[in-house]
């Protein structure tokens, strides 16, 4: 029979052992980092999980830019609304006879001063034409409100795709982890990356402030600076689409007869319609068909404006491809990031 003593000593060093292989084999377990994932499990990963997720985002992004053009195309409809009531009004016989008081005092001016001050008449059928079809606020607004409805669109698509984004890189099986805040950052350096991409790849001031404002960097500013860009390039077209198209007023806007306000281009271009308005006047005024004039050049401008700041024209893109164009620069530019940083990420 062993002796207690040393059994008890044999038995205290075999548990002394056992527990220093046990906490060897944990500290090693907890030291050691798992095999760093395959540039195809990480390719997979993104391509499968990660790319639709920015795939949809860049889709409802193009939606988003076909709502801000839904809204604009409702505030047209308002404007198209308007011109009944302008016609009776020019055709009743209280303007009318307001018209000829004014004819003859813009002759004696002429006759007798500056021709350039010989303004009452033309002043008198722009204050009827802003206050029932369009005026300068009116149109400012209406784009304005076109912008806006992009900007939330888009502001709430991108928070939307953050947290997918968010997500899916913090599923079991993500091959990759992405801290959230470096996430973040990401993201934010991302839509300034767009802009500046924009300001780099072209010169009009539209598609520049439209990747601003898809951006979301400076997004009221950077609907107020679109507003100005886009009509001061209207001011210089909208009046040379509609010689070409061979109104009964276009040697009128063509050649300036339409401006005379004192709103910069937005008033210029405000002032085209009133040019188209004058020009019916002098062409038609005591015909039967007087009031049907007055609503085809009327409806005929309002078209040829918002198809002008839709659509645009062969030399100048219109609100469409600036919001559609602003918007896929800003969703390169997320990709590319985060792309970059899934497929090569830290230790």
């Amino acid at each position: 029979m062993p002796h207690p003593a040393p059994y008890r000593i044999r038995s205290a060093i075999a548990w002394l052992l056992a527990g220093c292989a046990a906490f060897f084999a944990a500290w090693k377990s907890g030291t050691s980092q798992s095999p760093a994932p395959s540039a195809d499990e990480l390719s997979a990963y993104y391509a499968g999980s990660v790319s639709p997720l920015l795939d949809a985002a860049e889709l409802r992004d193009r939606e988003a830019a076909n709502a801000a053009l839904s809204r604009l195309h409702d505030h047209f409809q308002q404007f198209h609304a308007g011109i009944p009531a302008f016609a009776d009004d020019i055709t009743g016989w209280g303007t009318r006879f307001g018209i000829v008081g004014r004819s003859v005092k813009d002759l004696w001016t002429k006759f007798w001063d500056d021709p350039a001050t010989a303004t009452a008449t033309k002043d008198y059928v722009n204050t009827k034409f802003r206050a029932h079809i369009v005026s300068e606020v009116k149109l400012q607004r209406a784009v304005t409100d076109a912008l806006t409805t992009f900007r939330d669109s888009v502001a709430a698509n991108h928070n939307r795709m953050l947290s997918e984004v968010k997500l899916a890189l913090s599923m079991p099986e993500c091959p990759v982890r992405i801290p959230s805040v470096r996430l973040d950052g990401l993201l934010h350096n991302a839509a300034s990356s767009a802009g500046d991409l924009a300001v780099k790849q072209g010169g009009d001031n539209v598609l520049q402030t439209a990747a601003l404002l898809a951006g979301g960097v400076a997004a009221d500013m950077a609907a107020t600076r679109m507003v100005a860009a886009l009509f001061a390039r209207l001011a210089a077209t909208t009046a040379a689409t509609i010689a070409t198209e061979g109104t009964a007023a276009a040697g009128a806007t063509a050649t300036g007869g339409a401006a005379g306000t004192a709103a910069g281009p937005v008033g210029t271009v405000i002032g085209i319609g009133v040019g188209i308005v004058a020009s019916v006047i002098m062409d038609w005024w005591m015909t039967d068909s007087f009031k049907t004039k007055l609503h085809e050049q009327c409806g005929g401008f309002l078209s040829t404006l918002e198809r002008e700041i839709t659509a645009g024209n062969a030399t100048a893109p219109g609100l469409r491809k600036a919001l559609e164009d602003s918007a896929a620069a800003n969703h390169a530019a997320f990709r590319k990031s985060l792309s970059r940083e899934f497929l090569d990420p830290l230790p």
